[in-house]
């Protein structure tokens, strides 16, 4: 992990439990792993100022209250409040009176960008959770996992943190209260089909909405309500997952693969993927062939 600026009052009661994880090479280069996993009862004087720092943060307050400020605002954290942040992003959290109870995981890895992005674009950083969530539950188990390691823990780590990711998405992309059936339209399966099997090619809005005879402006509310991505935001998801896929399994070059996938300048492809992936696809080659 980088360095990064950090300022942090560690105001903690004696029973707060902090573990820092390394995780395999294996683990990087095919899960969603841990870097971090604790549960802090904060004090009144607890704050943590921190940016660029390569990780992603999932909180969850069990008892009393924090404060975060994030992306220019600044969030009320009540009990069965969870929230999400890229850590890359300047971030601040401290408890807002008496104790702050809570679970946290430090998290990278598989697609966390994506997810990242999806649901902070989707509902932003703090959500108030159902009284049947499994984020609670989860957080346990990782944290059990990481004070007694049982075989196939980074499997089973990376399938919780899924699951808890999972709960948020679905929960900001299908918020309406009156939604009663999400079930996909043929139309936008055959679209996301055709994304999938043309990445490389120049697919516009334009002439999305024309082969299937709806508005543009149409078939992008209708795109990114059931599947959560924009037309634009998909390809790019499809042709880097692919682009992945490459870096791993074949000796092309940076710029062989950059054409393959759809884009006609290998730096604009090398910008993508480092926003997306934090690294460079020379850095992702490397680190999994390690």
């Amino acid at each position: 992990m980088r360095k990064y600026p950090l300022q942090v009052e560690w105001d903690l009661a004696p029973e707060s439990e902090n573990i820092e994880v390394t995780p395999s090479l294996l683990a990087q280069s095919m899960f969603f792993y841990v870097q971090a996993v604790g549960r802090f009862k904060a004090l009144e004087h607890y704050y943590t100022n921190r940016e660029q720092y390569h990780s992603f943060l999932l909180l969850w307050t069990k008892r009393g209250q924090g404060r975060l400020k994030y992306g220019g605002k600044s969030y009320s954290l009540l009990p069965n409040d969870v929230f999400l942040i890229d850590c890359k992003e300047p971030h601040y959290y401290e408890t807002a009176s008496g104790v702050w109870d809570m679970d946290w995981l430090h998290f990278n890895g598989g697609s966390s960008q994506s997810y990242a992005e999806l649901i902070l674009r989707n509902a932003g950083p703090v959500h108030a959770l159902a009284a049947d969530t499994i984020i609670p539950s989860r957080l346990e188990l990782l944290l059990q996992a990481q004070r007694t390691k049982p075989i196939h823990s980074d499997i089973l780590s990376s399938k919780w943190i899924v699951e808890m990711l999972s709960e948020l998405l679905i929960q900001s992309v299908y918020k309406e209260p009156d939604s009663k059936d999400m079930t996909c339209p043929p139309y936008i399966l055959e679209i996301m089909n055709e994304m999938e099997r043309n990445c490389s090619a120049k697919i516009t809005l334009d002439d999305l909405a024309e082969q299937h005879s709806f508005s543009k402006y149409h078939l992008a509310r209708e795109f990114k309500r059931y599947t959560g991505y924009s037309p634009t935001e998909y390809v790019t998801h499809v042709r880097l997952s692919l682009a992945k896929e490459m870096l791993k399994f074949s000796d092309l070059t940076i710029a062989q693969i950059a054409e393959q996938v759809g884009y006609q300048q290998a730096s604009f492809f090398i910008k993508t993927f480092k926003q997306r992936e934090g690294v460079t696809p020379l850095e992702f080659r490397k680190r999994w062939r390690a």
